[in-house]
């Protein structure tokens, strides 16, 4: 099995009822600055390697801007199984990025704002250094806005088909970071087994299984036996057969198992 193979999947977004496919590679190597430019419209960025109490980390960082006006900057980690699929640095440290409930892709690409922070959820690859998690949503109504910075001015295409800096987080964090093994393949003897696929087909079929039956067949038959209590116990319609105990109709005389005659 090739291990850069079970890195790579592409993945398809729908944006404004047309379909972009953005190629996706989660190799030794983030996302590049010209990638960045072309897919998203966002310019500015580049590569580094940053220092932290764990060690050296491989980036590509894009500069933003806080609707305050301070500086800060989005960090996307080149090195593959890092926790979070991007991060924030701002004069706090790094904070993991995360989206707000029910934010659509849209909202992000209008007014990407900070909306909230919280602490990270436990996870046992959590770093040092990881500060509380922002909270990524749109901006109406308030909210730290972000947006690329470069020269001073936004990135190119901000609220654009690109999607700018929002479509950016968006698809780093729900899409980027959602586990899919789609890339997986057994390689034997120069045949291809797409067992990634199987794996995904399993999952989905566990969680829509698991979906129906606890949102649905368990409240249903809730419903339905309380709507029975109060039911009087409909006529009994059989009966044993005091020799052989074996069922015959409440009616019958004799056992038509055994010929016992009834009283």
């Amino acid at each position: 099995m090739n291990d850069a193979s079970m890195r790579r999947f592409c993945v398809a977004l729908m944006l404004g009822g047309s379909t972009t496919f953005i190629a996706c590679e989660r190799t030794t190597h983030a996302m590049t600055p010209q990638q960045l430019e072309q897919q998203y419209g966002v310019s500015g960025a580049y590569t580094d390697t940053i220092v932290t109490t764990d060690g050296r980390m491989s980036a590509t960082i894009v500069p933003v801007t806080l609707a305050d006006g301070r500086r800060a900057e989005l960090i996307i980690p080149a090195q593959p199984g890092e926790p979070h699929a991007a991060y924030v640095r701002d004069q706090a440290g790094f904070h993991p990025v995360d989206l707000r409930d029910g934010v659509s892709r849209q909202d992000l690409i209008r007014s990407p704002a900070i909306v909230d922070t919280r602490p990270d959820a436990p996870h046992p690859k959590r770093h040092s250094w990881e500060k509380d998690a922002l909270i990524i949503g749109g901006g109406a109504g308030g909210g730290a806005l972000i947006g690329a910075v470069a020269g001073g001015k936004k990135g190119a295409a901000v609220g654009a088909t690109a999607g700018g800096i929002g479509g950016l987080i968006y698809d780093l964090t729900l899409v980027i970071g959602k586990p899919d093994f789609s890339a997986l393949v057994l390689d034997v003897r120069g045949t291809k087994f797409p067992i990634g696929d199987f794996i995904n087909a399993v999952l989905s079929f566990l969680f829509v299984a698991a979906a129906i039956y606890y949102f649905v067949v368990l409240p249903v038959n809730a419903i339905v036996a309380r709507a029975r209590r109060g039911e009087a116990p409909a006529d009994p319609t059989t009966k044993k057969c005091p020799e052989c105990l074996s069922e015959v109709p409440i009616a019958a005389k004799r056992c038509a198992f055994c010929t016992v005659a009834f009283s």
